[in-house]
């Protein structure tokens, strides 16, 4: 997969192939956004491009911090697992903020030969978000780009809408076989390279504000005990139980060590 910056798109030799795109933060990559990708793969013949966003838009509009479901690094992963071939990867910042949807949308059809936009059917971008997907419509159709909003997912269950939203009310709440469901995949903390301490036969690795991994912005559990994976950087997987607290997450030293990713089971004990 090759990653590009959003500066970059104006020199790259992106038009030799008819393109499809899709917009969006994807946090999660959960089943409601491969949706939108699988759209985007359908035809063999059109070069797969996501467009998405390094921080969260609400760090930036709403000047807080944010929660994620996943790291960078493994949306990068996935998004390669996916058959993404193009990732345009944008740093929103304040600047960014105030470009007007019709030249966003303008810049993207001009780096691409762009024969479809795939997005969420309540799809909105630019400046005080003033394009829609009619107004996207408008401004791409002219240019031979076809605009195809895709409908909510739903669990399967019942008629409520899988959203990045939903699975970080469920992974604060602690419920991570659920967050998994919706993901299509286990909720996995990505703890790359953090500093770990081993003390009285365990490795630490500290919760920073707000209950985030320092590591990686990714939001941690609720306290408790879980059954989870350990993951090295080889792949290799080795099975332990995972205690969170207010200020650490922690497993017993035997369980393995260094870890990549903990892969989160199930929670078998409130430790409040």
């Amino acid at each position: 997969m090759i990653e590009a910056a959003w500066s970059e798109l104006a020199s790259g030799e992106w038009r030799a192939r008819r393109a499809a795109a899709t917009i969006g933060v994807f946090d999660g990559l959960h089943r409601g956004h491969q949706a939108l990708i699988a759209r985007i793969r359908e035809e063999p013949d059109l070069l797969p491009v996501v467009v998405t966003f390094q921080r969260h838009p609400a760090e930036i509009l709403g000047n807080r911090t944010f929660g994620f479901v996943m790291s960078i690094g493994q949306r990068r992963r996935v998004l390669a697992d996916l058959g993404i071939e193009v990732t345009v990867l944008v740093d929103f910042t304040h600047e960014f903020s105030r470009l007007p949807g019709r030249e966003f949308l303008a810049r993207l059809a001009d780096s691409f030969r762009l024969d479809r936009l795939v997005v969420g059917h309540d799809f909105v971008c630019g400046h005080d978000l003033d394009t829609d997907v009619a107004a996207a419509r408008r401004y791409l159709e002219p240019l031979g780009t076809e605009v195809i909003p895709v409908g909510p997912v739903t669990d399967g269950v019942g008629t409520a809408v899988i959203s990045s939203t939903r699975i970080r009310e469920l992974l604060r709440a602690g419920r991570v076989e659920e967050a998994g469901m919706l993901l299509g995949r286990p909720f996995a903390l990505d703890v790359g390279d953090e500093a770990t301490t081993v003390c009285e036969e365990r490795v630490w690795i500290p919760i920073g504000p707000q209950r985030l991994l320092p590591a990686s912005s990714q939001i941690v559990p609720v306290g408790g005990s879980y059954q989870a994976d350990l993951v090295d950087p080889t792949g290799k997987k080795r099975s332990t139980t995972l205690e969170i607290r207010e200020k650490s997450l922690s497993w017993p030293l035997s369980a393995g060590h260094p870890i990549r990713y903990i892969v989160m089971k199930h929670r078998t004990l409130a430790k409040e």
